[in-house]
């Protein structure tokens, strides 16, 4: 096993670095949520992929979010719309030229990730990307609840890491006072016990639990809240899961996921006192090596 760096952002909605002033830690993975861009312009996602491309990790793996309407191609037909207002296809430089091998981009699908760089930990494992939230009008990769089960049946069930825009029930979802998360995503988590589940959406919910399941079923057995550095601090917000982890005869025992709302922007609209912004979670993760 080799200690393996994940940096984690969600919801930028536009902003690159530079703009938001937060910095990208080093790492090994880079992981967005969802959320690149505010209003799904092709102008915003040309700024905001071109910054995650150029950023110095070995991966970017990358998920759309709900304001990322013009990756998501069913988006007339769930609000409603003429097919004429379909948003503008994706740029196929994203997907098919220089640009697309500098990002995984991942729309409701697995990938098994080998990390080969010379310098790197050279470690391996299965992660599984999905945009969609529950449905919100006007706004993309949305699901009604009849839908739910059957999306989150989609995880394959030896994911290592779990990338969803949306978090599930009573995990980092609290909006207004009340939880706003998907209770069959909850259901799936407790079946497949990702090591890590990377989620955001809910803007004024970032942080981090560690869920600890029962052996005996998919119930939690329970929740430890995690801590990091306030907003103003300079201290960089890690959570360390290489460390008292048990291994069984098969591999990691799947008896702990670390769920962890990564969203950058820290408020939601209309942004009384104006924007505020979070800095990445950075995540150390034991995984084997290739």
């Amino acid at each position: 096993m080799v200690r393996t760096r994940f940096v984690c952002v969600s919801d930028t909605h536009g902003y690159s670095t530079a703009d938001a002033g937060f910095r990208l830690p080093k790492g090994d993975v880079l992981i967005h949520a969802g959320d690149i861009t505010n209003r799904g312009s092709a102008e915003e996602l040309d700024r905001s992929l071109k910054w995650i491309s150029a950023a110095d990790f070995e991966v970017k793996i990358v998920i759309a979010g709900n304001h990322d309407i013009l990756l998501d191609p069913n988006y007339p037909e769930n609000n409603g719309l003429p097919s004429t207002d379909r948003p503008r296809e994706l740029p196929t430089m994203y997907f098919e030229g220089d640009m697309s091998s500098q990002f995984v981009y991942l729309n409701h699908e697995a990938k098994e990730i080998c990390l080969a760089k010379p310098n790197g930990p050279k470690s391996v494992f299965k992660v599984f990307g999905s945009p969609y939230s529950p449905l919100l009008e006007g706004w993309g990769f949305g699901y009604r609840p009849d839908q739910a089960n059957s999306l989150w049946d989609d995880i394959p069930g030896d994911t290592d890491v779990l990338i969803t825009h949306t978090p599930p029930e009573d995990h980092l979802d609290i909006r207004k006072g009340k939880s706003v998360g998907c209770e069959a995503l909850r259901r799936r988590l407790g079946e497949v016990r990702p090591r890590l589940a990377v989620c955001g959406h809910v803007h004024e919910s970032r942080g981090y639990h560690r869920v600890h399941w029962a052996n005996e079923s998919n119930e939690e057995r329970d929740t430890v809240v995690g801590s990091l550095p306030g907003q103003q601090s300079r201290k960089q917000s890690t959570i360390d899961l290489c460390r008292g982890s048990r291994l069984d005869n098969d591999g990691w025992q799947r008896n702990e996921t670390c769920i962890v709302n990564a969203a950058i922007l820290a408020t939601s609209w209309p942004h009384k006192g104006g924007k505020k912004f979070n800095s990445p979670i950075v995540v150390d993760l034991d995984l084997p090596q290739s």
